[in-house]
């Protein structure tokens, strides 16, 4: 991945099925797929995981911002407050949802 072969880097990953089926792996094909432009492909990866991944759930509250989709953008940044309550930036997030939210007509 370091030398943007993805192709390799997903070919190592999926060789081994303990870190394919992992969060962590499921991450790393999703990363790289944003990498090589494939955002469908990563959204669907990151969808599989975001129950188990604040990097999913980040990933998918963007989304949901950018397509005005408030009650989910709301509810994943919610969960990300619930496991990172320290979290200014997140606060940030939820107030901006809020304000888009509200302008809507």
């Amino acid at each position: 991945a370091e030398h943007r072969d993805f192709a390799a880097a997903r070919g190592f990953v999926a060789a081994q099925p303990r870190l394919a089926e992992s969060v962590t792996g499921q991450e790393c094909l999703a990363r790289w797929a944003l990498l090589e432009g494939k955002t469908a492909e990563a959204e669907a990866l990151y969808g599989r995981i975001s129950a188990q991944s604040p990097e999913a759930k980040m990933f998918l509250a963007r989304v949901a911002f950018s397509a005005k989709q408030w009650d989910e953008a709301r509810r994943l940044t919610n969960e990300l407050l619930e496991e990172m309550p320290d979290e200014m930036a997140l606060r940030r997030n939820l107030a901006a949802i809020e304000e888009a939210s509200a302008a809507q007509p």
